[in-house]
């Protein structure tokens, strides 16, 4: 949001975590980030919109030009039907002419740069260690993390899952009666996206 706002564009933004929403505002009150009333005059005394909401049933009165799903996000769908339901729910956040843009890790990615991997490394006065695996039957990439508040000494532990979807999978999920799917890219590139790739790019247009 901060990084899109900085660029001109009127932007809002959810999360299914409380927490991490809570700390997304403050965040955009620091950096100054408001709503406009026209798309050219800031609202001052109010900051961009965040709220905390489930990307699989969200139910928004608001209308947007494009909406960004990225890093993994679809991702933490564990079944298709959920998939679906993100694409529908979205599509009544979209305008007609508009798009929306997301992402998906493949199992390339999975098996070449995170099937036995370990990290340890620290950001201000945490320290964290990550384990990560990936598990062929049932296509899940296991994520967990063990952070250190080396001032106090409290730890926390976090297990992330991850469903991991065949790219065709998907495509049959994105032409329906709302979207039309407009291209699937290989990372940030202009590239057809496949199962070679480490990450695919979908760009679906509403109709």
């Amino acid at each position: 949001m901060i990084e899109l706002s900085s660029a001109g564009y009127d932007v809002s933004g959810f999360d299914a975590s409380f927490d991490m929403t809570h700390q997304a505002r403050k965040k955009i009150q620091a950096r100054r980030i408001f709503s406009f009333d026209d798309r050219s005059s800031p609202i001052t005394d109010s900051p961009a919109k965040l709220w905390c909401g489930d990307m699989r049933i969200m139910a928004i009165r608001e209308t947007f030009d494009v909406a960004l799903c990225l890093y993994d996000s679809m991702n933490y769908c564990r079944e298709l039907g959920a998939v679906a339901g993100v694409l529908y729910s979205m599509a009544h956040a979209v305008r007609p002419g508009g798009l929306m843009i997301f992402d998906v890790c493949t199992e390339h990615n999975c098996r070449t740069h995170f099937a036995n991997y370990h990290e340890r490394d620290a950001i201000e006065h945490y320290s964290f260690t990550r384990w990560s695996y990936y598990q062929p039957h049932g296509r899940m990439q296991i994520n967990e993390f063990l952070l250190i508040d080396e001032r106090g000494g409290a730890r926390y532990r976090e297990v992330h899952q991850q469903r991991i979807y065949r790219i065709d999978e998907v495509k049959t999920l994105c032409d329906t009666p709302q979207w039309r799917l407009m291209g699937c890219y290989d990372g940030f590139s202009r590239r057809e996206g496949d199962e070679s790739s480490d990450r695919v790019h979908f760009v679906l247009r509403r109709k």
